[in-house]
């Protein structure tokens, strides 16, 4: 078994507005604050066009 140990320098709390595209704002967020590693440790919201991408290749799974 093969393990590592770490923590969170800082935890941020991010609130978008209707409208805000969740990828891009995310990615302006960490560039203007200079975050270069992250992790989404929980979400919760609506979406007009909700889409999940699990991984391993597999096609997103879209709703209308």
């Amino acid at each position: 078994m093969k393990y590592a140990k770490g923590g969170f320098k800082a935890i941020w709390a991010i609130r978008m507005e209707p409208g805000e595209d969740v990828w891009d704002t995310l990615l302006q967020f960490c560039k203007d604050h200079q975050i270069g590693h992250a992790v989404i440790i929980s979400c919760i919201g609506s979406s007009d066009f909700p889409r999940i991408k699990v991984g391993g290749g597999q096609k997103p799974k879209e709703w209308d």
